[in-house]
């Protein structure tokens, strides 16, 4: 009403400053932190609980979250808002593609719940916070399983995501990402649940 802008912050790690706005307000998530329930195929988590805190939660239970981005200090609410690509994603999608189910304070103040199929989900997974404010998301889980990760280095970023497509295309492994480390080095990992498997 007053033309204030309203904006999130989670685990504050966005490289543009999404959260920061002029004379506005900043709302920080990271006290909505608990799971609330789970089922063994979905987790009901607030959203300013970090990935790590959500893999804590699962764990004891044999269960693990399905994607989630890199930055396991990134919040479930932030990460749903932008996308969320992990080692899984070229397998399972991104952390984005696993919400079911969403609550969501609306720009008008209104507190909705809203599920797959709605078109206002939609809107809100991947929106960067300007269709509402994630407070709690059903996210799909899975049985846990411990990876055995391979750590490839390369001075040339297009043979090594050649190397990554490849992988991707062959269905390789489980898990796989590139990581720039610096201006001439790059890290292609490659994750095994299981024994690893011989890449050459």
């Amino acid at each position: 009403r007053d033309g204030t802008p309203v904006t999130c912050r989670g685990g504050g790690l966005t490289t543009e400053g999404e959260s920061v706005a002029a004379s506005g307000i900043l709302l920080d998530l990271k006290g909505l932190n608990r799971l609330i329930d789970c089922d063994g195929r979905t987790a009901w988590v607030e959203a300013g609980m970090t990935w790590h805190q959500v893999a804590e939660a699962l764990r004891p239970r044999g269960l693990d979250y399905t994607s989630a981005p890199l930055n396991m200090l990134s919040t479930v609410g932030g990460t749903l808002g932008v996308g969320g690509i992990d080692v899984n994603s070229p397998r399972h999608g991104c952390a984005a593609d696993q919400a079911v189910e969403l609550e969501v304070v609306t720009p008008t103040g209104d507190i909705v719940r809203v599920k797959e199929g709605d078109e206002y989900l939609e809107r809100v997974l991947l929106g960067y916070g300007q269709f509402g404010v994630i407070t709690k998301a059903r996210i799909k889980v899975r049985p846990y399983r411990p990876m055995a990760v391979r750590h490839f280095l390369y001075t040339d970023v297009g043979v090594a995501l050649s190397d990554m497509m490849r992988l991707v295309e062959e269905d390789a492994a489980d898990a796989c990402a590139i990581l720039t480390l610096r201006d001439d080095v790059i890290a292609l990992i490659v994750g095994f649940e299981g024994e690893p498997k011989d890449l050459r």
